[in-house]
C-alpha cells in the first residue's frame, strides 16, 4: 500500500535570521540561513541540501502526527569530528512532524446486496 504524508519543516530551528532586503520591487522579507554553521552540505555550486532523518512512530502522538523529522550530519563530517562535536550533533533540532494521508482501511466490509428482482430508479 502507498503512503502519502504530509509535514513542514520549521526552517527558523536552524540558525537563522529573518530580515528585509531591497529587490527590485520594493522590500522583500526573507530568511538566511548559514550554511556551515547549519552542517549544510554545498554538493555542487549553488546547490546546498540538509540533511534529514525521518522516524515514524509505530503509533500516532499525541498530537494526531505519525512521526518526525530530525536534522543530521553526513557521514563524512560525522567520522571527521571530534568527540566533543559528535556531543552536539545530538542536539540538532527537531525540524517538524508529519502524517499519514494514505486510505485507510475498513474494518469492515461493505455489504453485498444481491437482489436482481428490482431494476435500479435512474
Amino acid at each position: 500500500m502507498k503512503n502519502n504524508y504530509s509535514g513542514q519543516i520549521e526552517l527558523t530551528k536552524l540558525k537563522s535570521v529573518i530580515l528585509e532586503k531591497k529587490g527590485q520591487t520594493g522590500m522583500i522579507r526573507g530568511i538566511f540561513i548559514p550554511i556551515e554553521q547549519n552542517f549544510l552540505k554545498e554538493f555542487m555550486p549553488g546547490r546546498v541540501a540538509l540533511n534529514i532523518s525521518i522516524v515514524v512512530h509505530e503509533e500516532k502522538d499525541k498530537y494526531d502526527n505519525d512521526g518526525f523529522i530530525g536534522q543530521k550530519v553526513d557521514s563524512e563530517t560525522y567520522k571527521a569530528a571530534t568527540d566533543p562535536q559528535k556531543e552536539e550533533f545530538k542536539k540538532l533540532p527537531i525540524l517538524g512532524n508529519f502524517r499519514s494521508f494514505a486510505p485507510q482501511e475498513n474494518s469492515e466490509p461493505a455489504p453485498v446486496i444481491n437482489d436482481e428482482a428490482d431494476d435500479l430508479p435512474f
